[in-house]
């Protein structure tokens, strides 16, 4: 009795009424070469994520830089006022 159950609902959910395609959809040239690329080609090259690193990598040396400058004038702050109690 479940698997009538699981037989409505996969009618339901499949994506094509023809039962004979069983969900599948139209395959075209477009679609061929698309899954080709994904599969072989992907869709992510040996420089797709270059220029993210490097934005990452400037933002670190530069946020590594602001971190530093502050402590450097913290330092500097402190040591006159430690001056000035002399």
């Amino acid at each position: 009795m479940f698997h009538k159950f699981f037989q409505w609902r996969h009618r339901r959910r499949r994506k094509n009424d023809n039962p004979a395609l069983r969900g599948v959809s139209k395959r075209t040239a477009i679609s061929d070469l698309t899954q080709y690329v994904k599969e072989f080609g992907g869709t992510k090259t040996k420089a797709a994520g270059t220029k993210a690193r490097i934005l990452r990598k400037i933002l670190r040396l530069t946020l590594f830089g602001v971190l530093l400058a502050l402590t450097v004038w913290f330092v500097i702050e402190s040591y006159k006022g430690l001056r000035l109690f002399d």
